[in-house]
């Protein structure tokens, strides 16, 4: 889970990253606010997070089950 979650977590995350960055500059140079661009922002930002989160709640509950069964 962790890589199946975790991965296009970050990946997610890191692309959200990008975009906010030229949301930034765009609003700088021009003074106005992409919006569209924000909101993607906003949503590759958000769904990296809890994907990643999910990856690693679901990774840290296997093994917890992995342990009691091997117990």
């Amino acid at each position: 889970p962790l890589t199946f979650f975790g991965v296009p977590g970050v990946l997610s995350l890191l692309y959200g990253l990008y975009l906010g960055v030229t949301v930034i500059y765009t609003f700088n140079m021009s003074r106005m606010l992409p919006m569209g661009t924000a909101l993607l922002t906003a949503i590759f930002i958000l769904a990296g997070i809890f994907s990643f989160f999910t990856g690693i709640i679901l990774y840290s509950v296997g093994n917890q089950i992995a342990r009691l069964m091997g117990e």
